[in-house]
C-alpha cells in the first residue's frame, strides 16, 4: 500500500500479520518506495511484481528511471526468483 496512515499493509510486518503462512503477495515497488521499504518487502515471498517509479513521496506511477528508485539494487533482489538475467 502507498503511504497513507489509515491503510493497512504499508509495511512487511502488517502483511505478514494479515496473511496465512506461505501465502505470497504482489510486490508494488513504487508503493514500497513511498514508505522506504523496498529492501524489506523484497525479502518476503513474492508471487507477482508491479514495477513503476516515483520520487518516494507519492504514487506517481512514473516510467522506470524517472524517479528515485535504485533499479539496479531492486532488480538484484529478484535474482532469487530466476526471473531476470544479468
Amino acid at each position: 500500500m502507498v503511504n497513507v496512515d489509515f491503510l493497512l499493509g504499508r509495511f512487511p510486518q502488517e502483511i505478514e500479520d494479515m496473511s496465512p503462512t506461505g501465502l505470497g503477495f504482489t510486490f508494488d515497488v513504487g508503493h514500497a518506495n513511498t514508505v522506504n521499504a523496498i529492501d524489506s518487502f523484497s525479502k518476503m515471498k513474492i508471487d507477482h511484481v508491479h514495477l513503476h517509479d516515483n520520487n518516494g513521496q507519492a504514487d506517481e506511477h512514473l516510467p522506470l528511471g524517472l524517479g528515485n528508485i535504485d533499479w539496479e539494487r531492486t532488480l538484484q533482489a529478484f535474482q532469487q526468483y530466476n526471473v531476470f538475467s544479468f
